[in-house]
């Protein structure tokens, strides 16, 4: 008999592994023949609608004149659309007035009546033995004429004396009494009496007397003589030694020459000269921008002079303008004054020139000297210009250079039917002057219209302003004139009034044409304001293949009586989005709105518009951020006049709506 033995652990490891193996492998099979006949679980499906707002807008009138950007169309305080148009007048410079035409004056300062003076005393003695012819003793009565020469006056040669008296002074110490005695001054020269002195009580012995003679109007030379007649009732003399007349004849005051040759003191000079200025203006103040005085001054004395020359009615800096000059004896010097910047304050519309001086003394010299001697000026000048002047301003005309408006007619306006037209020129005056102005406006095809008025002074700082209206325009304005010609003259100044003129004033305006108008339009594009937008995040990705199908709903409302069309541009790029979009609804035309009798909206059109989107068309709305935009067209009136007010408007009301599938 045979006995088993025992198996080891290694053999019942190796045993449970061969069974695990066989069981995995028979499952394995059995999955394999039953795969085939199971089925899948699956995920469910359903579908959404998803909406995106895209162009909302609303345009009313003023915003659409607004876009079609020309500033000739206006809505008034009521709500009617009208025409403004509106041109500047170039400035006018009003500079004549500023202007002082070239001066001229010649004038002298003559030395008139001369002073002279002299210490020169001609003294002389007549001794008794040469009027008596006897001896010491008893003498009886006699009379006597003796000639007695006077020493030669130093002090002249000649002299023809307009006004004074000389002086004669005889002392008797001849012994004797002189009961009557008179002398007879003479020109030894010419031998002409100048005048016969008489003592009336005679002369006492040991006594003197003085006596004045006229000499006015009298002429005379250096050589004097004294033709002497007297009487005396005698008396004992006891010698005839140191018996004798003295004269001491002189100038006891200034005597004043029309001529001489003499020995000439010096000479005080004064002359106030006025020149008139050559305006018929009135001028009380000025500020003279530049020009210049010229003085021409001639000495026709024999004497040098000194002269201060002032012009009281030119300041600098409160300082009247002063100039010294030293001119030789017969000669002359020229001066040129610059008056740039130099106030001008007038005195009766005059320049006073006011000069003074002092000749020299001719000292030792005997000169010839005359009263009719002269310093001669001649004063005269350029233009002066000013840079502003106060006074009274007599009607002065300004030529208006001929200039051009052009009126730039709204555009789209084939032609226009104003009523209530109204022309207002507005006129500035920087002048502180009334004047009054002269306009022609001439048209292209002929049409004229002639305005003027007066105008209100102002400042250049503070021009007022003066509106000249005219309301009578059928004529002028149907058609409006592409061009006016504008001509005419400022009349500045009315010879009453006071004010101020300076280089910066002006005249200058504005030409303002206003009225409410019907008007027949051509097509006129307005664009419409860009948006942005963007689709949800999860649904841009693989957005074709989550959309079942795509439309964009466009609902317009017109409230104009203009019919209409409307297109819509999406774009990646703001800056291409007009240009060359990538995706374009439309153009989508719509009506015009109801209108009344009067031409006035009564209802407006609305209309309901779907555009359905393809893949393609899909693209532009992947973008984060796609952008919007659009033109609306304003269609023309075919040649029928419409009417447009304040209330009026456009409306745009836009949304995208995708039907999107999820799950599945």
């Amino acid at each position: 008999m045979r006995k088993r033995g025992k198996k080891s652990f290694l053999d019942k490891i190796v045993g449970w592994i061969f069974w695990v193996l066989c069981g995995i492998i028979l499952f394995l099979i059995f999955l394999t023949l039953i795969q085939c006949s199971v089925k899948k679980p699956s995920a469910p499906s359903w579908n959404s609608r998803y909406n995106l707002p895209l162009l909302i807008k609303s345009y009313d009138l003023k915003t659409l004149i607004e876009k079609i950007d020309d500033p000739a169309l206006v809505i008034d305080s009521l709500g009617n659309l009208g025409i403004s148009i509106q041109e500047d007048i170039d400035t006018i410079w009003i500079r004549e007035n500023l202007e002082l035409s070239p001066l001229s004056e010649t004038f002298k300062d003559t030395i008139g009546e001369i002073p002279f003076t002299t210490t020169d005393t001609q003294y002389s003695e007549l001794l008794l033995s040469e009027i008596y012819p006897g001896g010491a003793g008893t003498i009886p009565p006699f009379s006597f004429r003796i000639e007695l020469n006077f020493p030669e006056l130093n002090d002249l040669q000649e002299i023809n004396i307009k006004s004074g008296i000389a002086r004669l002074k005889v002392e008797n110490h001849l012994g004797l009494d002189l009961d009557s005695f008179s002398v007879e001054i003479v020109d030894s020269v010419s031998g002409t009496s100048l005048g016969t002195i008489v003592f009336e009580s005679g002369i006492p012995q040991d006594s003197s007397v003085t006596e004045d003679f006229d000499l006015s109007e009298k002429s005379f030379s250096s050589r004097l003589s004294g033709n002497n007649k007297g009487h005396t009732p005698g008396g004992t003399i006891l010698s005839l030694a140191d018996k004798y007349l003295s004269y001491s004849l002189y100038f006891p005051d200034t005597v004043y020459v029309r001529s001489a040759v003499a020995k000439v003191p010096a000479i005080d000079l004064s002359k106030i000269q006025t020149v008139e200025l050559p305006t018929q203006n009135t001028i009380s103040s000025a500020h003279i921008k530049n020009g210049n005085l010229y003085l021409q001054i001639y000495n026709g004395t024999d004497l040098p002079v000194n002269l201060s020359i002032l012009l009281p009615d030119l300041t600098s800096a409160g300082e009247p303008l002063t100039l010294s000059r030293y001119i030789g004896a017969l000669n002359s010097t020229e001066l040129t004054i610059p008056l740039d910047g130099y106030d001008f304050q007038p005195a009766g519309n005059n320049l006073r020139i006011e000069i003074s001086g002092q000749t020299e003394s001719s000292g030792e010299n005997l000169i010839s000297i005359s009263s009719s001697d002269s310093i001669f000026f001649s004063a005269f000048s350029d233009t002066i210009f000013f840079s502003s002047l106060s006074g009274i301003i007599q009607p002065t005309t300004v030529q208006i250079e001929p200039m051009q408006l052009n009126l730039d007619l709204p555009q789209g306006l084939s032609s226009v039917s104003l009523t209530d037209a109204r022309l207002n020129l507005k006129i500035k005056n920087g002048v502180g002057f009334p004047g009054y102005l002269d306009l022609n406006l001439n048209g292209e095809d002929g049409q004229y219209l002639f305005i003027s008025g007066a105008i209100q002074p102002g400042t250049p700082e503070n021009p007022v302003t003066t509106d000249l209206i005219e309301n009578d325009l059928e004529t002028f304005l149907n058609p409006i004139p592409e061009q006016i010609s504008l001509t005419g003259q400022a009349i500045c100044g009315d010879g009453i009034s006071s004010g101020t003129v300076t280089e910066n004033d002006f005249i200058c305006g504005e030409f303002l044409l206003s009225s409410p108008f019907e008007f027949i339009l051509d097509s006129t594009q307005i664009e419409i304001d860009p948006d942005s937008n963007s689709l949800d995040e999860d649904l841009r990705d693989g957005l074709n293949d989550k959309v079942n199908w795509a439309k964009i709903y466009l609902n317009l409302e017109n409230h104009l009586s203009l019919g209409a069309s409307v297109e819509l541009f999406f774009s990646s790029n703001l800056e291409n989005l007009y240009t060359s979009p990538e995706l374009l609804i439309g153009p989508i035309l719509i009506d015009p709105a109801e209108t009344d009798s009067s031409g006035q909206v009564s209802n407006p059109v609305i209309t309901e518009n779907i555009i359905e989107l393809n893949n393609q068309d899909l693209g532009v709305f992947q973008n984060s951020p796609f952008y919007s935009g659009g033109r609306i067209t304003l269609r023309g009136t075919n040649g029928q006049k419409v009417k447009l007010l304040s209330t009026d408007y456009i409306q745009i009301n836009s949304h995208l709506e995708l039907e999107v599938k999820h799950g599945g």
